[in-house]
């Protein structure tokens, strides 16, 4: 009997991290018996969960504490941000404010001895570079900057205190706990001089566990009166994620309670948490080994960037059983901005107006392109869900034998682009089914936001433009699927590069999203998504045709989640 899609792709997902963990267990230097017990102290923390739960419950959990340890996996972009919602949420509660006066963020990512120049930073005194060579940014933490630059690019927009907990103890012994020590301290000085605080932690995952730096404040706190609510929220608890998988919810829950004052939230699979992991050691073999000691890696060579994203391109093609030939792989070439001669002859000689602009806007993004007649992507900053997107994109370039280009009509080109957004994007669910999209209630959101409002940032003014011509598109989709004729857009290639290319994603996202959704839950057969992988779109009105039958087929699956912003 044939296995459910979902099986097939859980299967395909315990192999990558599989694989991954044996790469960062062979790259880890000799853990101390320090760091296993931090391991084994974490483990236990998580190894099981009290109930299913949500991101209301959550909320009131954290406005009802008075200090909120949040995990932090260093080398994942969403593990940042998870605070920033966290942040963004309590502070639009009118009640929190009756409660608490203030919040106070507290950050591994900065040595206490430098709060002076933090302060002075984010008080506006000194720029970013001068911020970042006054602290060695990149000797002292150095994961990637922009992921940590966010948390302090809103603690200045809200107002909110920001103090560094990192310290650097002399070599020896316990070197973690007296790191957890040193923040302890400074964590019950802050409790103690500002009582109507809320205090939000973000600390290496492995020190959140249940006793250490938690019990280390609590220890500190012993005997003040009254005594302090505390919280803790781990993130993508890979045991807890399989156990979710095996009842079928990996994808449906978000939360989960582990215990009257824990929680563990999920905004992306064990794989690609695993896989941010390996990128950055292989972007940073340059520290040294005693910054970090849990990060350290032996040093060895570096991994081709072309093999990793092969790799997700025979991964997705195996899935679907794309008859693809072996060789066909080594056609795939990818290249990054850290090329200034291969992009400059690229833009030169290469590509031809449209998409030199096409290029020009997804690296301002900081995304990714992909040039299918030289079958070569062009990573601005390496991500699963870029990587493996655009490795199914040249999985369809290679199978239906058309390049990107092929469509001579503008309406035909943003169409077929449209399509090929759509299948990028299954390709990326497949290797990481907690990627989200946005949704026509997060446009319809920023706009009732930013209504009648001046928008300051370019790309602002840009996402508005995109979101209202993603709901004009809408309603001309429900018109047709209430068995009216298909009105098409005339003006679409008059649109701005950046709105043109905008609304192709988000319009090809969530087709892609609904394509995933209809094939886990058996709506859609594999062999029907093989078929599209097939097709070329190429001439007049097929990529078109194809959107609106798509439309049709997918309209009565049901959407996993309805908003964006209701994912953590």
């Amino acid at each position: 009997m044939a296995r459910a899609p979902r099986d097939e792709i859980l299967d395909i997902q315990r192999g990558l991290v599989r694989r991954l963990a044996r790469e960062i267990r062979g790259a880890v230097v000799g853990e101390s018996p320090e760091i296993r017990r931090y391991l084994a102290d974490y483990r236990r923390s998580t190894r099981r969960f009290r109930s299913l739960s949500s991101r209301d419950e959550l909320m009131d959990a954290v406005a009802a504490s008075d200090l909120v340890f949040v995990g932090d996996y260093h080398t994942l972009r969403e593990s940042q941000y998870t605070i920033v919602r966290l942040l963004d949420e309590i502070a639009a509660r009118p009640a929190f404010w009756r409660r608490k006066k203030a919040i106070v963020l507290a950050l591994e990512m900065i040595l206490a001895e430098h709060q002076p120049i933090l302060d002075r930073f984010l008080a506006g005194e000194i720029d970013e570079p001068t911020f970042l060579r006054a602290v060695g940014y990149q000797r002292t933490w150095g994961f990637n900057w922009t992921h940590y630059k966010v948390l302090l690019d809103f603690a200045r927009s809200n107002g909110i205190y920001v103090i560094g907990l990192n310290s650097r103890p002399p070599r020896g012994p316990n070197r973690l706990a007296r790191r957890d020590a040193a923040a302890a301290r400074i964590l019950a000085y802050v409790a103690r001089r500002i009582p109507d605080a809320l205090v939000m932690v973000l600390f290496g995952d492995l020190h959140v566990a249940e006793n250490r730096l938690p019990r280390a404040v609590a220890c500190e706190l012993a005997g003040d009166v009254p005594r302090r609510r505390c919280l803790t929220v781990y993130q993508n608890v890979e045991p807890i994620y399989w156990e979710l998988a095996r009842r079928g919810r990996e994808n449906s829950v978000d939360v989960v309670r582990i215990r009257a004052q824990a929680f563990a939230v999920f905004n992306a699979s064990p794989f690609a948490a695993f896989r941010s992991y390996v990128d950055w050691q292989d972007r940073h073999r340059e520290l040294a080994c005693d910054l970090h000691p849990w990060w350290c890696d032996t040093g060895g060579p570096e991994v081709d960037l072309t093999d990793q994203v092969v790799d997700l391109a025979r991964t997705i093609a195996a899935f679907l059983r794309l008859p693809l030939p072996p060789e066909e792989f080594a056609r795939l070439s990818v290249r990054t901005t850290h090329e200034p001669d291969f992009l400059a002859r690229l833009l030169r000689h290469v590509l031809d107006p449209t998409e030199r602009a096409e290029l020009e806007v997804t690296l301002r993004r900081n995304e990714a392109y992909f040039v299918p007649r030289i079958d070569t992507i062009v990573l601005a900053d390496f991500s699963v869900n870029h990587a493996a997107d655009l490795a199914a994109q040249f999985l369809h370039a290679r199978l239906s034998g058309a390049p990107g280009d092929a469509a001579t009509r503008p309406i035909d080109a943003f169409y077929a682009a449209v399509l090929r957004s759509a299948l990028g994007y299954f390709g990326s669910k497949v290797v990481n089914p907690k990627r989200m999209c946005r949704k026509d209630p997060d446009y319809r959101r920023f706009l009732e936001e930013h209504r009648r409002r001046a928008l300051s940032l370019e790309w602002q003014r840009e996402f508005r433009r995109v979101a209202r011509h993603v709901l004009a598109h809408r309603e001309l989709e429900r018109d047709f699927l209430k068995g009216g004729r298909w009105r098409p857009r005339r003006n679409l290639h008059r649109l701005a590069v950046g709105v043109r290319l905008g609304l192709a994603h988000s319009l090809g996202y969530t087709l892609g999203d609904r394509l995933y959704d209809g094939l886990v839950l058996e709506h859609v057969s594999k062999e029907e998504i093989r078929e599209l992988f097939l097709r070329p779109f190429a001439r007049p009105g097929d990529a078109l045709q194809e959107y609106l039958y798509l439309l049709r087929r997918l309209h009565h699956v049901q959407e996993t989640y309805a908003e964006r912003r209701e994912r953590m």
